[in-house]
Formats: structure tokens, C-alpha cells, sequence
């Protein structure tokens, strides 16, 4: 097992692994391959739904890992080329307060006590409701204030896991936007650059009819698609069977279509399909591919013999582009 405090910067997925091979043996080879690169803190390899495997490996050193980025991938293990990306692992919460706004430095000394807090990030309130995002420097210690903070009884503040929030993400302002949702319509992020319309629909069609397909290519790592359902239904289920699946060596990213920009506000998108609404963006932990440390839950599910999955767990969540 990976130790708590790794350097999340420091660690790489590693994907299509030979399936054939057992997973210890697996283990091994991965780690011995990417020691070559520097020191290792540990690996830890993973099955998807389909029984294919793909792999943690997580490096001592940040400069190491950089340089097995560049050079690992299409490397060969086993007899596979591998792929490789960096990990994007999830460490904030986002923390929900009504009519009560939150103060900086009572929150840092307060939730500090979990561990060390990289970054806190107050949003504009939307009426009576008030949001604050903290992140980590290291997963288990946001793990650790996410358990505490979402199952006291005396806590008065509402606790959801999140996605990391980024700087850039609102040009170092940062405010609440108006989201449009079309609950018909999905996107589906992180696809391989060979995926056509055709590819979709024979994917998507087992959710519901599709009324359209749309692959978008920004450049050959960034491929992207949007599917129209008939139904509003299909579109749930695509969502909550497909987000976090692997497809073609590939973690997809599947939600619903957004737009931005408050586009509600004009007459095109005026309809019973595109609702406005406020949210907190976040990752649904049954969905997502993840492995959480043993100790800090007690009813975890076995699944696949290699890794833990639990309802009630946050995601450790693999990212590459779109």
C-alpha cells in the first residue's frame, strides 16, 4: 500500500497493462520499470470493470516523476506499450454554510488539525447559502477531515467531497456562475483521438435513442463528444454507467452537457430541456475509479479482489485531457 503522505504531483497512471498477468506479477514489473526513473514509495495496480488492469505508480521525488512522463510512455511491459498520465488526485472538500459566512482564519486553525491545507477558497454566497473549498497538500489528511466533518452530529456545516479547484479556473476571481444543464444531452471527456461518431453511438445506444453525436477535436490529445438523448432518462444512466469507465485505454469523464455564460438568458436556450441551476461541482464516488487507504473506513467492498469501493468514499480520480 501507498504511504499516506506521497506527493500528488509526483505520481503517474499507467495504463493498458497486459491483462494476462497476475496482478503480483504485474506489480512487480511495473515497479521495476519505473524505478529506472528514480525512487518509488510504492505501486499499486487496479482492475476496471472489465477486468482490465492499470496502475498507481507513485514516486519519492516530483522531478523523477516528470522525467518518466516524458520518457515512459509507449515503453514496453510485459509485452504491451503502456500509456501513461499524470494523477490527478483529488484532496478538497467543499464545505456548505447557511446564513452563517465563513471566516479564513478560523477555518485554517480549525481544520488544520487534520493536516497541512494547501489552498482555501472562499466563493461568492448565493442568497442565504455561503461555500468555501479546501484543499489539501495530501489525500488521506483531506479524507481524514471529509469522515470527521460529514459524520458529526454537532457540525453545522453541510460536507461534500470535490474536485480540486484551480486558481485559473476563475482568473483568481472567484465566483459562483450560473451553470445551464441539458439533462438530454451528456458530454463525454478524455477520448481516444481514433474515436468517431459511429464509435459512440454503438456505445451509447444501449442507455436510450440517440437524436445526436458530436466528436469535437481540439488537438490529438484533446478529443471530446457530446451525445443528444430522446429521453432524459438515457441520459442519467449513460452518466452513471459510464463516468469513470475505461474505453480503448482511455478513464472516461461523462456529465451532463453545461453551458456557461448564463446562456438561459436568451431565447435559444429557453426550454423545458436546459434548466438553470446552482451547483457544487463534484465527483460521484460510486461511479469513479479509486482505491482508499484500509484504515480509514470500515465497510469497504471487495471488488475484484484488488481494490476497495465504498458509497460513502471519495474518489481517487485519474485525469487526463478531454
Amino acid at each position: 500500500m501507498i504511504d499516506a503522505k506521497e506527493n500528488p504531483a509526483a505520481c503517474i497512471f499507467v495504463a493498458s497493462l497486459n491483462k494476462n498477468v497476475s496482478d503480483e506479477d504485474l506489480n512487480d514489473s511495473v515497479f521495476v520499470h519505473f524505478n529506472q526513473w528514480g525512487p518509488l514509495l510504492g505501486v499499486k495496480v487496479l482492475k476496471d470493470s472489465l477486468k482490465r488492469p492499470y496502475a498507481f505508480v507513485q514516486f519519492e521525488f516530483e522531478d523523477d516523476c516528470k522525467t518518466a512522463l516524458k520518457e515512459a510512455p509507449g515503453t514496453i511491459i510485459n509485452g504491451r506499450s503502456i500509456r501513461c498520465e499524470p494523477a490527478r488526485v483529488n484532496r478538497s472538500i467543499c464545505l456548505i454554510s447557511f446564513n452563517q459566512p465563513f471566516n479564513r482564519q478560523f477555518l485554517q486553525s480549525k481544520l488544520s488539525m487534520f493536516g497541512e491545507i494547501e489552498d482555501i477558497t472562499l466563493l461568492q454566497p448565493q442568497g442565504n447559502f455561503h461555500y468555501v473549498y479546501v484543499k489539501y497538500m495530501y489525500r488521506k489528511d483531506a479524507i481524514k477531515s471529509y469522515l470527521a466533518l460529514k459524520y458529526n452530529n454537532a457540525n453545522h456545516w453541510f460536507v461534500e467531497w470535490t474536485s480540486n479547484v484551480e486558481t485559473s479556473m476563475y482568473g483568481g476571481v472567484y465566483q459562483y456562475a450560473t451553470r445551464c444543464l441539458d439533462r438530454f444531452s451528456i458530454f463525454i471527456g478524455n477520448l481516444h483521438e481514433s474515436t468517431s461518431d459511429a464509435d459512440l453511438s454503438l456505445k451509447f445506444k444501449l442507455y436510450g435513442t440517440i437524436v445526436q453525436t458530436h466528436v469535437i477535436r481540439k488537438n490529438p490529445r484533446k478529443v471530446f463528444a457530446f451525445i443528444r438523448f430522446k429521453e432524459e432518462e438515457a441520459a442519467l444512466k449513460a452518466i452513471h454507467s459510464e463516468n469513470g469507465n475505461i474505453w480503448n485505454e482511455r478513464i472516461l469523464r461523462v456529465n451532463y452537457r453545461e453551458y456557461y455564460h448564463n446562456p438561459c438568458a436568451y431565447g435559444h436556450y429557453q426550454n423545458k430541456n436546459i434548466k438553470p441551476i446552482m451547483m457544487v461541482p463534484y465527483y460521484n464516488s460510486a461511479y469513479d475509479p479509486y482505491y482508499m487507504v484500509n484504515e480509514s473506513l470500515g465497510n469497504n467492498m471487495t471488488v475484484g479482489g484488488t481494490f476497495y469501493k465504498d458509497m460513502n468514499a471519495p474518489p481517487y480520480y485519474i485525469s487526463g485531457d478531454m
